[in-house]
C-alpha cells in the first residue's frame, strides 16, 4: 500500500481563516490541526488506489491548496506501508513535486 504524506517543515504563521480551512479539509477537530502544525511534522497521511482515491485526492488537494496560499512551509512524500521515519532527513528520498502529484492522485 502506498500513503502519501503531507509533512510540516516550518509555520510562520496560520491565519485563523486557514485553520478552519484546514479543520474542514481534513475533517479533524481544530485542537488536532492546531496540534499538528505546532508539531512540526506529519499533518496528514492518506492511502492510495483503494475505493476512496478519489475523496483522498480532493483533500490532498485542498489541503495543499491552503499551504500554498498560507505561510507554512511543508513537503508532500510518497510512502510504503510499514515505513516509519524518525527523523527529517529520512523522508528526502520519498519527496513528490507538486507536478508529479497529479500522477498519483489523478489515474
Amino acid at each position: 500500500m502506498v500513503k502519501i504524506l503531507i509533512y510540516i517543515k516550518e509555520v510562520n504563521d496560520v491565519q485563523a481563516r486557514e485553520l478552519m480551512q484546514l479543520k474542514n479539509v481534513m475533517g479533524l477537530p481544530l485542537i488536532e490541526v492546531k496540534g499538528r502544525l505546532k508539531d512540526q511534522s506529519r499533518l496528514v497521511e492518506y492511502p492510495l488506489y483503494y475505493n476512496d482515491h478519489e475523496e483522498i485526492a480532493e483533500k490532498v488537494y485542498g489541503i495543499v491548496e491552503i499551504l500554498n496560499s498560507s505561510e507554512i512551509e511543508y513537503s508532500l512524500h510518497e510512502v510504503a506501508e510499514g515505513m516509519d521515519f524518525l527523523k527529517d532527513e529520512d523522508l528526502d528520498g520519498w519527496i513528490v513535486d507538486e507536478d508529479s502529484l497529479d500522477d498519483f492522485l489523478d489515474f
